[in-house]
C-alpha cells in the first residue's frame, strides 16, 4: 500500500481561499497489474490530477464552514473519481 498526499488551493462559495490536503492510500490490484505496469504512464499523476478535479469542482460550492461538515461527502466524491 502507497500513500499519495496531494495539496489543493482553491477558494470556497464563501471567497475565502484555503489549502487542503488530501491523503490516498493505493495499491495495485494482482489481476490489474499488467495494465498498472504498461498501461499506465505516470500513475501518481493520473491520482492527483482527477483528486484536483474533484476538489476545485466540490469547495467552490461549500461555504468555508460546510467545508468541514462536507468532509465524508468529499472523501465519497474523491473515491468515485478513481
Amino acid at each position: 500500500v502507497q500513500q499519495l498526499d496531494v495539496r489543493v488551493e482553491t477558494k470556497t462559495l464563501d471567497n475565502v481561499f484555503l489549502t487542503a490536503v488530501v491523503s490516498v492510500q493505493y495499491q495495485v490490484l494482482r489481476e490489474k497489474v499488467y495494465d498498472a505496469y504498461y498501461a499506465l504512464t505516470n500513475p501518481r499523476q493520473q491520482i492527483t490530477a482527477h483528486i484536483y478535479d474533484v476538489m476545485r469542482s466540490e469547495l467552490p460550492t461549500l461555504e468555508l464552514d460546510a467545508v468541514f461538515e462536507a468532509k465524508e461527502d468529499l472523501a465519497l466524491a474523491v473515491k468515485n473519481a478513481l
